[in-house]
This record gives C-alpha cells, structure tokens and sequence, in this order.
C-alpha cells in the first residue's frame, strides 16, 4: 500500500491547486478570491486528498476501505476446494470498471455447466428493510435473497458485511458503505442453495476476515496498487475553470468519480480504475490508440461521448481467459476517463487530466513473490504432454488446419482455441472457420445468422470413453481411419446444424472429432473422419 509519506507529500500541492481555483460551500467548489494561477508543472495528484464531495460520508469512507485486497479477501485456495472440489475449473478477476470488487467464477458438475459466481466489492450500504440480520463467524452480516429465475433455476443471495470496526470507520463513516459478498447460482439450485453456499464461504474464509489483507501485503499477484487511489482526485483536475462543478464519489455497480459541471456549456467528466485488455493495442474492430499529451491511450466515441483508456503499470498484467481469441494480449490495471462530449471537443479536457494520472509508488511490487492469490484464469488449458496426450488436439502432428480437407480449411489458418478440460476430456481444440455477423442499421435481412464451422478435437484419458456405449448408439456408423477402426454418427444436435461425431480408440485414450457446420456443401462425417485419419497417423 502505498505509504502515509506518500500521500501527505502529494496532499499539500494537490490541495493547493484546489483550494486555488475553489473553495468549499455546501459540498460544491466556488470561485476563491484573487485565485493565483495553477502551477503547469504539476504532474501527478495525491491518492487521498481533501476534495469537495457530494457525498463527503462516502469519500471519508471509501478512504479505508479500498485499501482492502477485495481479490485476495475473496479467494481462498483450500475453500474454493473444500466446497467445489479439487478440479473445478475458475477466475478471480477484478471488474472492468472497479478495482475495489472482484469475481471468482466456479464451474461445477461433470459437464461444468452448473456453477457459481462469488462477487465481493465495496457497496453503498443499503437499508435493512428488506435484509435479515445475522452473524456468520463472528462477523455482522445482513442478508437479502434475490428474486431468482425459477425458469432457467437460477437464484441469488446478497450479503452485507460490517467491516467497520475491523477498519476504524467513525461517526457517519460507518453508515456510507459496506463490503457486500453476492452469490449467484447457476442452474444447481435457486436463491437458497445461494444463500446457502455464501454462507458456509464465509465460514470457510474466516480467518481472512478477521484479519484483512491489504493491497500491497504480498497477498494478490499483480497487486492492484491502482485500486487505493482516489478517482475524484483525477476527476478534480477539471473543475480548474468550472467553479460551480461538483464531484460525486461512487461506491457499488460502476464505481468511480463524476464531475458534475456548474454550467450547460461545459461537459460531464467521468474517471474510473479498473482492468481491461492493453489500450495501446488495437484489437478487433476498435478505433486505432491515438496519442493524447503524449500517452498512448485506446479512444472510443459513443452516444455523444469520448472515452479513454490508458495503461496503469503495464508490468503488472495478467491473462483473464487462456481460451479467448485475445489470450495473446493481457489485461491490466486501466484508467477509464469519460468526457461528456464528442472526442474533437473531448480533447483539451483528455490533454489536462491524462497527463496528471498518479503513477505507481515504487513502494509495491506488482508481481509479489510468494502470492498466493494470482488473477485471471485459474484454469488454464493443459498442454498436452501435460496430461500424457499422444497427440496435441490444438497441433495435430504439426498439421493443424491442415488435417482438414482444403475445402474448409481457415483461409488465415488462425490458431484453434484450446478448451478447458472438464471431467472427461482431458485436452481439446476447437477448430473454427464460421462466417463474421454484418449488421447493416435499415436492411432487412441485416444480422442474421451467420453460416457456422466449427470442430471439436479432443483426447479422452484411458478409460474415460465409453467406446462400448457410443458403439451401441442408433445410427452410429463403423469407418476404417487410417487402418483402425473407429465410428461416425451423424445428427442434427446441435442447433438443427449438420453434425457428426467420430470416436477412434488409440494405442494411449481415445480421439473424438465432433464437427457442426452449415458453410459448406460437404458431409461433416466426411470432413470428422478425414480429422480422426490423421490423428491415428500421428498417434498411433
């Protein structure tokens, strides 16, 4: 965490750049007498200054709380086995737009399509109305169940955890926000199971609550330095000239820091911290960066407004999903400013702020050694000689797309997506080669469905295919690949699509090839077979 030097050094001139254009009546800036010019040559603003707030109960308390490791307070290695089991493929990410909550995902069930989403982060607290008190280990809990979705089975439970006394909060400090712990279940259960599994996490992670970690306690790799810092303290920078603006601090679902200006002629200007893919690169279809007062930042204009991104401590990166087409590109710690107007009349306010992000300390290391908490995919796919495969479903003997038939081979032979393994599988790939969806505003026929390719290799552990029940399956075909014997079953599974399914039986497991497409005039059987020919050459 950042230290109180730190902080004190950076107060006195932030708060004279404040206090020179302003002074504070009502919880709003107005102009001060004989205000002296700004000082250009300030960079960087305090983590915690005294800024004129709309909500000062608010601001006085999210002060203490978001130096709370949030990832590291909910993520716990021997709980999340305790209650989901060993082999639980997750993600423990921070949201994209809020360093101070954070997600573990769990998937549970042989097919992992069942789960849970834990989600802890510092909320506003509510009225206890509708909340019922209780005491979980020791801690002060109120308890809401959502309304849940009896048709898809799905349920929530939110939790309100008093922490104030853990963190010395007084006075009206204590009744501004709390850490509220939401579980959603996935089609396990509805708002009591989630209630329930909330419940017996927090007994799980007891020991954590009793003595919280702090960012920048070696707990969480990368530690998420960004996370103690104040966005109004960003923010404040605009008001240099908008004597009547006000800040208003946010706590809970988009977090961050408004300006709310004092005249219609000036726009709204708005700062979040969160995480998000590297904005210096360009990624899909997305506005080329530009460079701002020379930062390199990813630029978006949307619905009258410009919006900014630009990298915090791009040292600090972590991959959020090995199976995505953009694993190659990390995430990281990110600063989101949103300017209320379009991007040409957004620039001079982006000019003046960018430039005065506070950096990193120095004082935290951003990859602790010894962490025992790491972010992003808890599940990364297995290489395959990591699982004893005799053949790499994502290489397929150096061929990759070129085991398959010329006619639907990728024109760019982009790379397959490695699967995450559930409990049968033991390794996959899906191999994709489906037509992009164009949306055309006022043409009928515009966004329909595009024609679909898409095939599944995998290699199953020894004994882990029923060979003998696929065998016996209505329909099910016997072929000769590559001189093992091996069979096909073609449906319409999925989606209504054509579909085949091929299953070889190797010297080590058994392959599988299943394939749906739409795009080609060509029997999927055709295509699953000539897959599952090649992984016996290679495999044996």
């Amino acid at each position: 965490m950042p230290s109180a030097v730190r902080r004190a050094a950076f107060a006195a001139t932030a708060l004279t750049l404040l206090s020179a254009c302003t002074t504070v009546v009502d919880s709003r800036a107005v102009p001060a007498a004989e205000a002296p010019a700004v000082d250009s040559a300030l960079k960087v603003l305090p983590a915690q200054p005294a800024i004129a707030s709309i909500d000062t109960r608010l601001s006085a308390a999210l002060t203490k709380l978001r130096n709370i490791d949030v990832c590291g307070l909910l993520y716990d290695e021997t709980a999340v086995t305790t209650l989901f089991g060993q082999d639980t493929p997750s993600s423990l990410m921070p949201d994209l737009f809020d360093l101070a909550g954070c997600k573990l995902k769990v998937a549970v069930g042989a097919e992992k399509r069942g789960g849970f989403d834990l989600w802890l982060a510092l909320g506003p607290k509510h009225p206890d109305d509708d909340r019922t008190a209780e005491t979980i280990n020791g801690l002060p809990v109120s308890t809401r169940l959502g309304e849940g979705d009896a048709r898809k089975d799905r349920g929530s439970c939110s939790m309100e955890i008093d922490v104030d006394d853990r963190l010395g909060l007084v006075g009206d400090e204590r009744d501004a926000a709390v850490l509220d712990l939401t579980v959603l279940s996935f089609e396990l259960g509805a708002n009591q199971l989630a209630c329930e599994t909330a419940r017996k996490y927090l007994t799980a992670t007891a020991a954590l609550w009793q003595d919280l970690p702090l960012i920048g306690g070696g707990r969480t790799t990368p530690a998420l330095e960004l996370a103690t810092e104040d966005p109004c303290a960003l923010a404040a920078i605009a008001l240099e000239g908008d004597p009547g603006g006000t800040l208003r601090p946010r706590a809970g679902a988009m977090a961050g820091c408004e300006l709310i200006p004092g005249s219609k002629d000036k726009p709204t200007v708005d700062v979040a911290f969160g995480v998000g893919k590297d904005p210096r690169v360009k990624l899909g279809s997305q506005d080329d960066p530009v460079d701002v007062a020379g930062i390199r930042v990813g630029i978006d204009e949307y619905r009258g407004k410009c919006r900014y991104a630009a990298a915090w401590q791009p040292e600090g990166a972590f991959v959020d999903d090995s199976t995505s087409p953009l694993a190659g590109t990390p995430s990281m710690q990110v600063v989101h400013l949103t300017v209320g107007a379009l991007c040409a009349e957004a620039k001079p306010i982006a000019e003046k702020l960018l430039p005065r992000i506070v950096p990193p300390s120095g004082e935290v290391d951003p990859n602790p050694a010894g962490a025992r908490v790491r972010l992003g995919d808890l599940a990364a796919a297995p290489a395959a000689k990591d699982v004893g495969a005799p053949f790499d479903p994502c290489d397929i003997g150096g061929k990759g797309w070129d085991a398959f038939p010329a006619q639907v081979r990728h024109p760019q032979r982009t790379k397959p997506l490695p699967l995450r393994p559930n409990r049968t599988f033991a390794t996959g790939c899906d191999y994709s080669n489906s037509d992009s969806i164009s949306i055309t505003p006022g043409e009928p026929g515009s966004g329909a469905r595009p024609a679909v390719f898409s095939a599944i290799v995998q290699w199953w552990a020894p004994g882990a295919f029923d060979l003998a029940a696929e065998a016996a399956k209505p329909g099910v075909q016997r072929v000769d690949l590559a001189g093992r014997a091996g069979t096909s079953l073609a449906s319409t599974k999925r989606g209504g699509k054509p579909t085949c399914e091929t299953v070889v039986a190797l010297g080590s497991g058994t392959a599988r090839v299943e394939l749906w497409q739409d795009k080609f005039p060509v029997d999927p059987c055709a295509v699953s077979a000539a897959v599952a020919a090649e992984i016996v050459k290679t495999a044996g």
